[in-house]
């Protein structure tokens, strides 16, 4: 089937910061940004931010 002028909306559990802060200014400060920009989303919904190294447990922890 084809949708012509279909609207595609992105919902993500948690995006990447490039930084270790939390706090984002705008939606370039997280790492897939520019993925995120070449798909053509109409909107994109951002339920939390994590930083590096993400849901991975801390490397002190290990």
């Amino acid at each position: 089937m084809r949708y012509p002028n279909a609207e595609l909306y992105f919902a993500v559990f948690g995006a990447m910061t490039k930084s270790r802060v939390l706090t984002v200014e705008s939606f370039d400060d997280l790492t897939g940004a520019k993925i995120m920009r070449a798909a053509g989303f109409e909107a994109i919904f951002i339920a939390a931010t994590m930083n590096p190294p993400g849901i991975e447990p801390p490397m002190e922890l290990r």
